[in-house]
């Protein structure tokens, strides 16, 4: 994981505790626009959205755009991710 970076899993808290990238934060992608600023507070910090598919990230990245960060990033699913993955809620 690059150092200084958010990844953001949107998926649910469940799909989140069976698994999901070591380091990364749970928000759920219908509360991407309520809890990203409280989260990452930076708006030119680098976030990267996943979750099972891309949809979701996608719409996160969206919505982080409209938010008004720039820095953000669409890893689209969660086994494209080629590093350490973990299962419950750490």
């Amino acid at each position: 994981m690059e150092k200084g970076a958010f990844i953001i899993d949107v998926r649910t808290p469940s799909e989140y505790e069976e698994l999901h990238i070591k380091g990364s934060i749970n928000i759920p992608v219908d509360q991407i626009k309520d809890r990203l600023v409280e989260v990452v507070q930076n708006y030119g910090a680098k976030i990267i959205f996943y979750c099972s598919k891309g949809v979701r990230s996608q719409t996160a990245l969206e919505e982080a755009l409209e938010l008004g960060f720039e820095n953000v990033y669409n890893l689209r699913s969660i086994n494209d991710w080629p590093y350490e993955k973990v299962s419950g809620k750490e």
